[in-house]
């Protein structure tokens, strides 16, 4: 075998994880190649000097902290699902449903609101001589159905067009 194929086995050597036909054939390279030997041998320094470090234990509360941290980093759309399913308790699906039930009416009521608020406010709003001139336009080429799929530029043509006495 070629250093390439050892490679990845010599990890597993020292542990005792390899299996014994694969165990002969890494023991039988590292005799010939004093590359891998050299690898072997700092794998097993590594592994000393790992062993000579102290175990370190954590704050007692640490766990506790650790997850309030990872709580508060929870997208806002999770916690608004989280805290909606809580309010869907069976003690609490009364007073959900009926500030749903409000929360569509106050909807329905602005949209329906809306519109109306929208059109008084155009229809009370002051015209220029030029809005009212781009108004009379437009209702004439309505009543003409002139706007209908023609495009932008011969709409104009035609619009201008209507002013002007027909020709024959």
């Amino acid at each position: 075998m070629n250093c390439q194929d050892i490679k990845p086995l010599l990890a597993l050597c020292g542990d005792g994880g390899l299996e014994s036909s694969d165990h002969l054939r890494v023991e039988g390279h590292l005799r010939d190649c004093p590359a891998c030997r050299k690898e072997v041998l700092a794998l097993q320094q590594s592994w000393e000097l790992l062993g000579e470090f102290e175990a370190i234990e954590p704050d007692p509360f640490f766990v506790s902290r650790f997850m309030a941290r990872v709580a508060e980093r929870v997208p806002w759309h999770d916690r608004l699902i989280r805290s909606m399913r809580r309010a869907l308790t069976p003690g609490r699906t009364l007073s959900a449903v009926a500030a749903a039930g409000l929360i569509v009416a106050v909807g329905v009521a602005v949209l329906v609101a809306h519109p109306r608020q929208m059109e008084r406010s155009l229809a009370e709003a002051p015209l220029n001589g030029m809005d009212l001139e781009m108004v009379e336009t437009i209702e004439l080429a309505e009543q003409f159905e002139l706007i209908n799929d023609l495009d932008f530029i011969s709409d104009m043509d035609v619009i201008d067009s209507l002013d002007e006495p027909a020709v024959s």
